[in-house]
């Protein structure tokens, strides 16, 4: 089966699925579309899927971005944003795109530019559709931990595999729904740089009293050397 992609409309929050693709059509649907093509994909044995973002949905996965971001760098931690980065692999038939994705420290520092290495993390902001049946997809690629947010109910969960853990490998909770917290804040219409100032004042102010940067570095450390 051939796909031209000038014959694809996907209207902002939907999605369409393809089936009977093989893994040469995939990988030549990429090659023709390259870096102007605004859709994400997923692609699972064979069937491919399409999915156009909303405006909603890129503010809100951007807004995450750049607070993980801040918090790292307000610990003086590496860290390294992947974006929506195609995650593939052909021998398992499955093909990732996440909203965001990051190295961290040592992983951020031996990951080249040019390079597309397995994320620490990965970023879903579902408003339209779910990210949960992309779940075994990470984790048959090695991803160790995917965020999903749901845009509508201001919710996140953490995953480890396909189940819903309480604690992040790499930042305590409290730093998870202070980000989640500020996200909502910026939704409902504060200043972003604002939001950003007063959450890099909270990492400062929290490292001062309860030492977040060794609390962080030991999970890391614990989350890469088990």
């Amino acid at each position: 089966m051939q796909i031209n992609p000038n014959l694809i409309e996907i209207p902002p929050g939907q999605s369409l699925r393809l089936h009977g693709i093989d893994w040469q059509t995939f990988e030549k649907f990429l090659a023709e579309t390259g870096n102007g093509r605004h859709s994400r994909v997923l692609y699972d044995s064979g069937v491919l899927e399409l999915m156009a973002p909303s405006a909603v949905h890129e503010k809100s996965k951007s807004a995450f971005g750049r607070l993980v971001e801040a918090f790292f760098e307000e610990l003086d931690i590496e860290n390294q944003a992947g974006g929506s980065t195609t995650f593939k692999n052909e021998e398992m038939e499955k093909g990732i795109e996440p909203d965001e994705c990051f190295y961290f420290d040592e992983h951020a520092t031996a990951i080249r530019w040019e390079d597309s290495g397995i994320p620490d993390l990965a970023i879903e902001a579902d408003k339209t559709s779910s990210s949960l049946e992309k779940l075994k997809g990470y984790q048959k690629l090695g991803v160790p931990e995917v965020w999903i947010y749901d845009v509508n109910q201001g919710d996140l969960k953490i995953y480890n595999g396909t189940s819903v853990v309480q604690e992040s490998l790499y930042m305590p909770f409290e730093a998870i729904d202070k980000i989640k917290k500020s996200v909502q804040a910026i939704k409902e219409g504060k200043s972003s740089n604002a939001v950003k100032r007063e959450f890099r004042k909270w990492v400062t102010e929290m490292d001062a009293k309860a030492n977040l940067k060794a609390l962080v570095e030991e999970k890391l450390d614990k989350a890469f050397n088990n």
